[in-house]
């Protein structure tokens, strides 16, 4: 049995996000990309994202303002600017996605984003501590 709302309201989970990088607000040009790439995206890539970001495809039944994160707290999610131009990359203990800056269009975040989202691998179980 799966929990969770199956639909996903991108205009609550943008309101539900927080944004962290020196300057980097939800009125940033970055984040206004990063957005209308979303809104852009099938409702089947929007789980593709979530769960790329979260670890889960779904919303929690409460909403988005009630996400979870590694040791059963709520953790907003969080757009974190980083340096560069390379692929996003997801912290999804902390439903956080770190987003480069150095995108030259919205089409090249998408692409990335797209990208990114469709080749994760996953734990590298060699990485976890004994």
């Amino acid at each position: 049995l799966m929990c969770g709302t199956p639909t996903i309201d991108v205009a609550e989970w943008e309101a539900s996000t927080q944004h962290i990088g020196a300057g980097f607000t939800a009125d940033s040009p970055l984040a206004r990309w990063f957005w209308s790439a979303v809104r852009s995206m099938t409702p089947a890539e929007h789980g593709s994202l979530l769960h790329f970001c979260t670890g889960s495809a779904r919303v929690p039944a409460t909403g988005f303002a009630n996400l979870m994160g590694f040791n059963g707290g709520l953790h907003q999610f969080t757009l974190q600017r980083v340096a560069g131009a390379g692929l996003p990359k997801a912290h999804t203990c902390f439903n956080t996605l770190d987003l480069p800056g150095g995108y030259a269009s919205e089409a090249q975040l998408l692409e990335r984003l797209r990208y990114a989202m469709n080749n994760a691998g996953g734990f590298d179980e060699g990485a976890v501590a004994e």
